[in-house]
């Protein structure tokens, strides 16, 4: 009796187990697998199907040395994988792409290289799912559309990877991103190309967040708003930080070409070329730089920035050594910016506007240090304001030092407004009539240089007309992070302590 009993039980637990998994639904375990068995020979394509067949946790035992597949077949990820190189892993992927990740299943790639893959879908990945990239190598991926090396169209992490010479003939040379979320942390992009635009990252939707990574050398060939290393399109909300954006190019926005809206913080924006408009950057949407240094950009016009529509905030950053080989040299500005605690230096254009020209919309410079830009043209000015178009440039604690032919052009009154305490080395900014302003002054300013903080900035030297002559305004600290007192402020970006 109490065998036949155990035995009834066996079957109603048996029966219980399976309407559970009837009703509620379950994935089935998953195997993890090795491919190889120390033998590089052993080190297969059929032995990675077979590895990655069950999902689950995938390592490589090919002996002591890198050993190189050659894939004939793109891997779909069809169930939670995590696949391991053990940093002695290539995969190869001529004439294909290397893995497709399904909808609604994540995949963990670590510690392997992804190289020559080519496609019409993507140069090495195309994701569907979650995608979680950590110390990953591609190199000399190509697409024939879009994602020289990823097409993301839903979840990518990208951490302290490395993407290089990878290529896409119309966006995203490293990485195109319609997905709801794309995040890259201290990973380099080095020499990507695209041939329309997003040398190494082109994204059309989503959110992207880009902390401690560098853009090197991600030469594109771009349409109008291109971005060399960096395109975002409206909706995209996207954040940039600790990172450098070097040596890319584009059209439009050598470094970053953006519609969306973003945020750049504690990144160096430096050495990248546009055909036309922002050397450094083009920008579309809003965007905020903070902490950040625009420097030895080129271009037509825009050398630094190109601010064309909604608002642009510059706070404690530095734009320097850009050039425009015809106007705005550093900055300009065809909708409403924000200028705080920042510096203008040693930008050139050959026409006018060295430092910073306004086309139109509202110019807000607050505690601003324009100094030692240059020009080509005889009438060339270290800023300009238009009074032809809507707006005015606003002016308060801020000095103006040794730009270009004049300090100020473009001046009628018209175009140009100031709220008090500013300084100019020469009388051309006769909007200077406010209280506490002062034209035809020698601000004594040292050169650029480290003074602390993440920027180079311009230190008042003794005895300076800057000192304590500015009104406080409740900015409570300068470019550098350093207090301002509660009392009459310095002029200019940094407060002398």
């Amino acid at each position: 009796m109490a065998k036949k009993f155990s035995t009834l039980r066996a079957i109603f637990c048996a029966l219980v187990l399976v309407n559970a998994v009837a009703m509620f639904g379950t994935r089935p375990a998953l195997a993890a697998g090795v491919v190889g068995n120390g033998n590089p020979a052993s080190c297969t394509e059929t032995a990675l199907d077979n590895a990655l067949s069950g999902g689950g946790l995938v390592t490589f035992n090919c002996g002591a040395n890198t050993k190189t597949l050659t894939l004939t077949f793109t891997k779909n990820i069809q169930a939670d994988t995590t696949l391991d190189g053990g940093n002695k892993i290539i995969l190869r992927a001529p004439q294909l792409y290397h893995f497709q990740v399904y909808a609604g299943y994540t995949f963990n790639l670590k510690n392997i290289t992804l190289q020559e893959g080519t496609s019409g879908s993507a140069g090495a990945i195309e994701n569907y799912g979650t995608l979680n990239v950590t110390r990953v190598t591609f190199l000399n991926n190509r697409s024939t559309v879009n994602g020289g090396a990823i097409a993301n169209y839903d979840v990518a992490n990208i951490k302290s990877s490395t993407f290089t010479d990878n290529f896409a003939e119309n966006m995203g040379g490293a990485i195109y991103h319609t997905g709801s979320a794309l995040t890259i942390n201290k990973s380099k992009f080095i020499n990507n190309q695209a041939t329309n635009y997003g040398g190494a990252v082109a994204t059309d939707n989503g959110v992207i967040n880009i902390k401690r990574s560098k853009f090197a050398s991600n030469n594109t060939l771009a349409s109008v708003s291109g971005g060399g290393a960096l395109n975002l399109q409206t909706p995209t909300m996207g954040t940039i930080s600790n990172s450098v954006i070097d040596n890319n190019y584009a059209t439009d926005g050598g470094g970053i070409a953006s519609n969306g809206d973003i945020t750049v913080s504690k990144t160096k924006i430096i050495n990248n070329i546009a055909g036309a408009f922002g050397g450094g950057v083009w920008q579309g949407g809003n965007m905020t730089l903070i902490d950040s240094t625009i420097d030895n950009n080129r271009a037509v016009a825009a050398g630094g920035i190109d601010a064309a529509f909604n608002v642009t905030t510059l706070t404690n950053s530095t734009v320097s050594r850009n050039e425009a080989s015809d106007y705005a040299g550093g900055i300009l500005t065809d909708a409403d910016a924000v200028i705080t605690n920042s510096t203008i230096s040693g930008n050139y254009a050959a026409v006018a506007g060295s430092a910073l020209w306004r086309r139109q919309g509202n110019v807000d410079m607050q505690h601003v240090t324009v100094a030692n830009n240059t020009y080509g043209g005889n009438n060339g000015s270290g800023i300009y304001s238009s009074y032809l178009g809507a707006g005015v440039l606003y002016l308060q604690n801020t000095v103006i030092s040794n730009n270009g032919a004049v300090n100020c052009g473009g001046q009628n009154t018209i175009g140009w407004g100031s709220y008090g305490n500013n300084l100019s080395s020469d009388a051309s900014c006769v909007v200077m009539a406010q209280g506490g302003d002062k034209q035809n002054k020698n601000a004594k300013l040292g050169a650029l240089a480290n003074n602390g903080g993440p920027t180079l900035t311009h230190l008042p030297l003794a005895k300076s007309p800057l000192i304590n002559k500015g009104a406080n305004v409740g900015v409570s600290e300068d470019q550098r992070g350093m207090a301002r007192p509660v009392g009459n402020a310095d002029i200019g970006a940094v407060e002398v302590q």
